[in-house]
C-alpha cells in the first residue's frame, strides 16, 4: 500500500492516454475516424495529450528506475523500450512541427493505407490477386 500502486496506476493511465492519442491520429490518417477534421488539426489538437502522457510516463518511470536500478539497467528490454520511446518522441516533434507549418490533407499520407493501393501492392508482389489461389484464377467462379 502507498506510493508504488499509485505510481503504477498513473503509469498505466498514461500509457492508455498515449495509445489513445496516437490511435486516434492513426485512425484519422486511415480515414476511419473523424472525417470532418483534417489530419493536421488532429495532430495539433492531440499533441498536448501526447506530451502530457509522455511527461507522466517519464516521471513515473524515472521513479521506478531510481527505486530499483538493477532491474532496469541490466534488462535489455528496458534499453530497447527507452530507445523506441525516444525515437517516437523525436518523430512526434517532427510531425507536430510539420503539421503547424504545412497543413496535411491526408491524401498523401493515407494513400499507402488505402485498400486499392494494398491490393495493387499484393498484385505486383504475387503476380496475382491476394485473394486468388496463385495461378491467376479466382477463388470462386460464378
Amino acid at each position: 500500500p502507498g506510493l508504488p500502486p499509485i505510481l503504477q496506476s498513473l503509469h498505466i493511465i498514461s500509457i492508455a492516454l498515449l495509445f489513445a492519442s496516437i490511435g486516434i491520429t492513426n485512425l484519422r490518417f486511415l480515414k476511419l475516424a473523424l472525417p470532418s477534421h483534417s489530419p493536421s488539426e488532429m495532430i495539433i489538437r492531440l499533441a498536448p495529450w501526447t506530451w502530457a502522457s509522455l511527461t507522466a510516463l517519464f516521471a513515473t518511470g524515472s521513479i521506478f528506475v531510481i527505486a530499483r536500478p538493477a532491474r532496469y539497467f541490466y534488462n535489455p528490454v528496458a534499453g530497447v523500450k527507452l530507445l523506441t520511446l525516444t525515437l517516437a518522441s523525436i518523430l512526434k516533434v517532427i510531425l507536430v512541427k510539420y503539421a503547424k507549418k504545412k497543413p496535411i490533407t491526408g491524401k498523401v499520407l493515407s494513400s499507402a493505407y488505402e485498400q486499392p493501393s494494398l491490393y495493387r501492392f499484393f498484385q505486383s508482389l504475387c503476380g496475382s490477386s491476394p485473394f486468388s489461389p496463385g495461378d491467376g484464377s479466382p477463388i470462386w467462379t460464378t
